[in-house]
């Protein structure tokens, strides 16, 4: 049986977020962890999903460093403008929420959004939360 557990940060950033999004966002998240057919896709490295509208990815770079992180990409209006960053526990058929980010969809560097740059301090958060949460590394 597949579980999907909050991270630390999940409140925090929803709270951060205009409130109608922040709804919108707890909304797919409910919608996803209710239907296990979705949330099996989330097992891949590349995955599509229709209901609810997402794909999912790895992030190639904090994989080669040993961590199992991936990104879901809502599909469609407001959704589309974020990502949920989460992590797979592999022995436990565990996923752990660790980020709720905007993308940024510039090559300009900012604190606010996120491009999974690994100097971003996203990315240090996450990987420090996946250190601290005892996940197996890949």
């Amino acid at each position: 049986m597949l579980a999907v557990y909050d991270g630390d940060y999940i409140t925090e950033d929803l709270r951060k977020l205009p409130q109608n999004h922040a709804d919108l966002i707890e909304a797919f998240l409910q919608e996803l962890i209710d239907d296990e057919r979705a949330l099996t896709t989330l097992l891949r490295r590349d995955a599509v999903n229709h209901c609810p509208d997402f794909n999912s990815k790895v992030i190639e770079f904090l994989l080669r460093a040993g961590y199992n992180l991936a990104r879901i990409s809502p599909k469609g209006g407001i959704l589309g403008r974020y990502r949920i960053i989460y992590a797979i526990d592999n022995q436990h058929d565990d996923f752990y929420l660790l980020a709720i980010v905007e993308k940024n969809f510039t090559d300009t560097y900012t604190e606010a959004k996120y491009n999974y740059e690994p100097n971003h301090p996203i990315t240090t958060r996450i990987c420090a939360e996946y250190e601290h949460s005892r996940i197996p590394y890949v």
